[in-house]
C-alpha cells in the first residue's frame, strides 16, 4: 500500500510539473501579441517612414531583404521565480543530474542561457528549430576565445536536451568560474520581429547606384534610429560590430586562421567562400545590464550554425564569434 501511494504521489508531482510549465508558456505568450506587437509596428513604421522621406525604391528593396527574428527581452528575476525548464538568460541552469559541464583548457565554460523550445514554437514561423527540448548555451567569455582561430574549438558549446523536465534540477555554477562569468538570472519575453542587414553601407551600390552616399545620411540615420538597444535574439541578421561572422566561421572551421589577413588571403579562401551561405545565426547574446553581462567593450557573442546541421538537429558543429567595439 505504501509503495502504491508513493507511486501515486510521484505521478501527481510529474503532472504538476508539466502543468506548471504549460502555465508559464501561456503567460509568456499572453505577455505580448503573437506577432510581437511593439517590434512589428516599429519595423513597419521604418519602411513607411523611409517611403514618406522619398526613399520608396530603397524601402522596397530593404523590405525584400528582411528576415524573421525572435528577440528576447530580459527582466531581472530570482531563481525561485523560475518554473523548472523555463527559458532564461543568466543565473544557474536547470540540468539533468549526470550532466557533464563543458570545459575549455581545463576551465569551466560560463552558462549564458537556456531556451525551452516549447515556449518559442509559435514564434518559430519557419520551423527551423525542434519543437521540444531545451537548448543550453555555454561560452568561454572572450578572455581567450574570439572565434577567429581554429584552436578556439571547444571554447563554446550548445547542448540540446530532449529528456523529461522532471529529470531537471537547479544546478549550481562550477566553483572555478570567475565572478564576472556568473550572471544574474533573467526572465525572457519573446517577440517576432523583422531584421535587416546591419552593414547597410555594403549595400550602398544596390540601394543608390553611383549617387554620393553623403547625400543620403538621413536614410541611414533613420535606420539606426530604429536599431538601437540590447539585442538578444534567435535567427535573423546578426547585428555586427566588426566583420562578417559567417565568412569567418566558414574559413576557421576549415582550418584557416582569421585573427589577421592570413586566412582571408590564403589560396583556399576563395573556394571556401562559396560555403558562406550555408551558415545562419542561431543565437546572438548581447551585453546585457539586467544579466550583468559585458562582452569586452559592449560586445556581442554569436552562435552560428550550418543550415543542414540545424535541419538535422545537430548542434555539435556550432561555431561562435565574439565581437566588441
Amino acid at each position: 500500500m505504501i509503495n502504491h501511494m508513493k507511486y501515486k504521489i510521484m505521478q501527481w508531482l510529474k503532472r504538476l510539473l508539466v502543468l506548471s510549465l504549460a502555465v508559464a508558456i501561456v503567460i509568456s505568450l499572453c505577455s505580448c501579441s503573437f506577432f510581437g506587437k511593439n517590434e512589428e509596428k516599429t519595423k513597419m513604421d521604418l519602411i513607411q517612414e523611409l517611403s514618406q522621406m522619398g526613399y520608396e525604391k530603397q524601402a522596397t528593396m530593404l523590405q525584400s531583404l528582411e528576415k524573421n527574428s525572435i528577440v528576447m527581452t530580459t527582466s531581472k528575476s530570482e531563481e525561485k521565480d523560475f518554473i523548472m525548464g523555463e527559458s532564461k538568460i543568466g543565473g544557474c541552469p536547470h540540468l539533468p543530474e549526470n550532466f557533464e559541464w563543458p570545459h575549455f583548457n581545463a576551465k569551466s565554460l560560463a552558462f549564458l542561457a537556456q531556451i525551452n523550445l516549447e515556449q518559442i514554437v509559435l514564434y518559430d514561423t519557419e520551423k527551423l528549430l525542434p519543437e521540444t527540448g531545451i537548448l543550453y548555451f555555454f561560452h568561454e567569455g572572450g578572455e581567450e576565445v574570439w572565434g577567429f582561430d581554429p584552436k578556439d574549438k571547444g571554447g563554446f558549446k550548445v547542448v540540446h536536451y530532449t529528456g523529461s523536465i522532471s529529470k531537471l534540477t537547479l544546478t549550481p555554477l562550477p566553483n572555478d568560474l570567475e565572478d564576472y562569468m556568473m550572471f544574474s538570472p533573467c526572465k525572457v519575453n519573446f517577440e517576432i520581429t523583422k531584421s535587416y542587414p546591419s552593414e547597410l553601407y555594403e549595400l550602398e551600390r544596390q540601394l543608390f547606384g553611383s549617387e554620393d552616399s553623403d547625400s543620403h545620411d538621413d536614410f541611414y540615420d533613420k535606420i539606426y534610429e530604429y536599431s538601437g538597444g540590447n539585442i538578444n535574439k534567435l535567427f535573423g541578421y546578426p547585428d555586427l560590430i566588426q566583420g562578417d561572422i559567417f565568412l569567418e566561421s566558414q574559413l576557421v572551421t576549415n582550418g584557416l586562421y582569421c585573427g589577421d589577413q592570413t586566412g582571408y588571403m590564403d589560396p583556399r579562401a576563395k573556394e571556401l567562400e562559396k560555403g558562406v551561405s550555408d551558415w545562419i545565426l542561431l543565437f546572438q547574446v548581447d551585453s546585457d545590464d539586467n544579466a550583468g553581462m559585458m562582452w569586452g567593450d559592449v560586445g556581442r557573442i554569436y552562435f552560428n550554425i550550418k543550415k543542414d546541421d540545424l535541419k538535422n538537429c545537430n548542434f555539435d558543429n556550432i561555431w561562435s564569434a565574439f565581437q566588441c567595439g
